[in-house]
């Protein structure tokens, strides 16, 4: 990988105004001009958000990075077009992973969205391609790669993640959690945004984060779903679902007479019958295959459930966000209104992979790729406060196989061919959400250097931010309070969000004279 060249970023200023609000509107209103562009090279601010599109989407992505730099995660936008200027050396994505690499060394970035689809000529923003010859495919997308700390091509052929040959350039730790929103048009960029924005305003209350539904359509799955749960439910409190052919929760006179059918399915999403699921069984590029039918992408758009979901599936070619068939399962969850806000999905063909972390498994054992799976969950509701795409990476570096065996081919593939669809900075929602009231201080002078807020939630993010000026971030004590360094603040208004994982984020306005 070429050394990183000098960085060009585009910066995101913040202007909000307007009255005290506490709601989701506020949060998620936009007032012309509330974000303007400049590229900056010496932005005085943390980037905690690297937001990389396409060109003819960089004015789309504005409001969904106006909303999450007022939750505290800073967010820059940057072009392809603008990287290939700026970083000279090797094909695009080289030349993305040389931005990348300059973002979280010099801006403290610590997630990444690649916010476009790929296709097999490049696309909006496009994938890194690793061979597998042993598994036959030469072109698994993995986005992996961008935030490795190496370059996975050990000799230097151009062909990266072979396991034959690249092994000894190939790791599994990353630099910054990353994942892609496979969006195409502007009108996708806005419907998922809408999606983002509900999902951390307006989560709902009640047993719905509590609940996790895990379906089945393959009876040797069936033992394997129970060790699975046992394993995420060590550290979190929820509730298992599971929807197998043979027997669910809603079954009527006899098991199984609740068919696992893609109406069945799609009517449980849309009742909220839980707010994460993991989908076991056959696929195809653009469905998933279930009893009588398929759930299909184009079906998936239509979803009509209030609140999106988390969603993780081992199905074949579900997530195959880079092929001819537009759009694939994973993107008709995550395109329409509804459906979803994270899919993990494989790229290819969904491998139960023989061996974990190099090891041969039991065969009554967890399979691989299901291990993967496990690990995001335990990760994530663990209550240690990571997000999806935290956990995914951290699940990633736990089955990870040892690059220095010969029997990790295939553990190799299942890392590279599963990809996080979707945005990797949210928070998994594994409790029901709080809805809070900002107190403390509605008037500030133009020279303090501190700002009091009392929010009642211990470990709640507050944001106190005003265009130009001043952007802090800090993190509420035990007794939900906060004294947040501020520098720089100029008579006028600024504003105050509070935020959190299991918090409906609120924002109110404040005075500085």
């Amino acid at each position: 990988m070429p050394a990183p060249r000098t960085m060009l970023a585009l910066t995101l200023a913040i202007l909000v105004t307007g009255s005290a609000v506490t709601h989701r509107e506020a949060i998620a209103q936009d007032k012309s001009p509330a974000v303007a562009i400049a590229i900056n090279a010496d932005a005085q601010w943390p980037a905690s958000v690297l937001l990389i599109t396409a060109a003819e989407l960089a004015d789309s992505w504005l409001p969904f990075a106006n909303h999450k730099t007022k939750l505290g995660k800073r967010t820059e936008i940057v072009t392809v077009e603008a990287i290939t200027k700026a970083y000279g050396d090797g094909d695009t994505p080289q030349r993305i992973k040389a931005c990348i690499t300059d973002f979280v060394e010099s801006r403290e970035t610590r997630w990444v969205i690649l916010g476009g689809d790929s296709t097999t000529d490049g696309g909006l923003v496009p994938d890194r391609d690793t061979a597998h010859p042993r598994m036959e495919w030469s072109d698994v997308p993995t986005d992996l790669w961008y935030v490795s700390e190496t370059d996975w091509d050990a000799n230097g052929d151009g062909e990266y993640g072979n396991w034959a040959t690249d092994r000894a350039a190939i790791s599994y730790a990353t630099r910054a959690a990353i994942g892609r929103i496979p969006v195409r048009s502007k009108a996708d960029v806005a419907t998922f945004t809408e999606k983002v924005i509900s999902y951390e305003t307006s989560y709902p209350k009640g047993t719905f984060a509590h609940e996790f539904v895990v379906t089945c359509t393959e009876e040797k799955g069936y033992e394997r779903v129970d060790d699975m749960w046992a394993l995420i439910n060590e550290g979190w409190g929820g509730s298992l679902r599971k929807y197998f052919a043979d027997s669910t929760p809603w079954d009527g006179k006899r098991a199984g007479d609740f068919d696992l059918s893609p109406e069945n399915v799609c009517t449980k999403i849309e009742a909220q019958a839980a707010s994460k699921w993991h989908l076991i069984g056959h696929g195809n590029p653009n469905a998933w295959v279930l009893e009588g039918g398929a759930l299909t992408a184009d079906r998936a758009l239509k979803l009509e459930n209030k609140a999106p979901l988390l969603i993780t599936t081992v199905s074949c070619h579900t997530g195959r966000f880079d092929g001819d068939k537009e759009p694939c399962a994973a993107e008709g969850m995550l395109r329409g209104a509804c459906g979803a806000v994270m899919v993990i999905a494989p790229a290819r063909p969904g491998l139960t992979a023989p061996s974990i972390a190099g090891e041969e498994a039991d065969a009554g054992a967890i399979d691989g790729l299901n291990l993967l799976y496990t690990r995001f969950w335990q990760y994530g509701l663990d209550g240690s406060g990571l997000t999806v795409g935290e956990a995914f990476s951290k699940a990633r570096s736990s089955v990870a196989p040892d690059t220095k065996s010969k029997r990790g081919a295939k553990d190799h593939f299942t890392l590279c061919e599963v990809n996080l669809l979707g945005d990797p900075t949210l928070d998994f929602r594994a409790t029901e959400p709080v809805e809070l009231r900002i107190g403390g201080q509605r008037e500030v002078e133009a020279d303090a250097k501190f700002i009091n807020v009392t929010t009642g939630a211990s470990g709640a993010t507050v944001c106190v931010w005003q265009e130009g000026n001043c952007y802090a971030t800090a993190t509420c004590n035990e007794d939900g309070k906060v004294r947040l360094p501020v520098s720089g603040l100029k008579s006028g208004k600024a504003r105050v969000t509070v935020c959190g994982p299991n918090i409906n984020a609120v924002s109110r306005e404040i005075t500085v004279k």
